[in-house]
């Protein structure tokens, strides 16, 4: 069980809260507020530094985090639903407006499909949500 240290609130005034890296579903970077945000199904956390650098350092973890456009990351293990469509990515079997879910860049889709499929042969790809 590897563990990842971040904060509940922007500025840190809550402490430190390690979560599994395992329960992550994507990273994203947001430039107002200079934070990655860390993406669970239940809660958003932040950390500092830059979304290229977490990509890496999970990565040689022994995980399978991929940069999907410049502000996303998505870890390919949590995803359940492919939309080529509108090139976004889920993370549970139904989908409902307040699902969490990815963009993925399209000229980075084919990529991350081809990604996918060898982690997930079983992946679903659905057009249209």
């Amino acid at each position: 069980m590897a563990l990842l240290s971040v904060t509940k609130d922007v500025g840190g005034k809550s402490g430190i809260t390690n979560i599994e890296i395992g329960d992550i579903l994507m990273l994203s970077y947001s430039k107002s507020i200079d934070r990655v945000l860390v993406h669970t199904a239940e809660t958003i956390y932040y950390t500092i530094g830059t979304l290229t650098f977490w990509n890496e350092v999970l990565n040689n973890s022994g995980h399978n985090f991929s940069l999907v456009d410049r502000s996303n990351s998505l870890n390919l293990d949590k995803v359940v639903i492919l939309d080529p469509t509108f090139k976004v990515a889920y993370f549970e079997s139904n989908i409902t407006p307040k699902s969490k879910r990815c963009i993925i860049a399209g000229y980075r889709f084919n990529e991350v499909k081809k990604s996918l499929n060898l982690i997930n042969p079983g992946i679903s790809i659905q057009e249209g949500y």
